[in-house]
């Protein structure tokens, strides 16, 4: 079996990051994973002039959980692992409206649509599906 090194540096594509080409939601969703302070959530939900699409492509940002009233439920349970029914995390529901900070772009289960994971204020992470996550408002 044989393996290759990676290029040295100065061959690797000169083509800038894409999260640095989006902004400050995506920086600062990263420092929110990496355990920053709660209030870095509500400076990273500064209103954008993104979509949803976008933030989903990067898989980095600052969402909201919002069922929309599906189910009877105002709040949403998160999944430990995506598509395997009936597990979820511990800590029980996410109430809509909480901003979480997405941790990945979407994952396509066979059976049960799109997943991302995120991540709660308190630390609280597991999956949900695009379905249940908005952008926070700009007002």
């Amino acid at each position: 079996m044989r393996f290759t090194t990676p290029p040295p540096p100065d061959r690797r594509s000169s083509a800038p990051d894409r999260r640095s080409r989006l902004g400050a939601p995506w920086q600062l969703a990263g420092q929110l994973r990496d355990g920053g302070p709660d209030n870095k959530m509500a400076a990273a939900a500064a209103p954008c002039t993104v979509a949803l699409a976008d933030v989903l492509a990067c898989g980095e940002g600052v969402v909201v959980l919002d069922r929309r009233g599906r189910g009877g439920f105002g709040a949403t349970l998160l999944w430990k692992t995506p598509g395997v029914r009936g597990i979820r995390i511990e800590g029980g529901a996410i109430p809509d409206g909480e901003q979480v900070a997405l941790l990945s772009a979407p994952q396509p289960i066979e059976s049960d649509g799109d997943f991302v994971l995120v991540r709660a204020a308190d630390g609280r992470q597991g999956w949900t599906k695009v379905a249940n996550i908005r952008l926070p408002s700009s007002s």
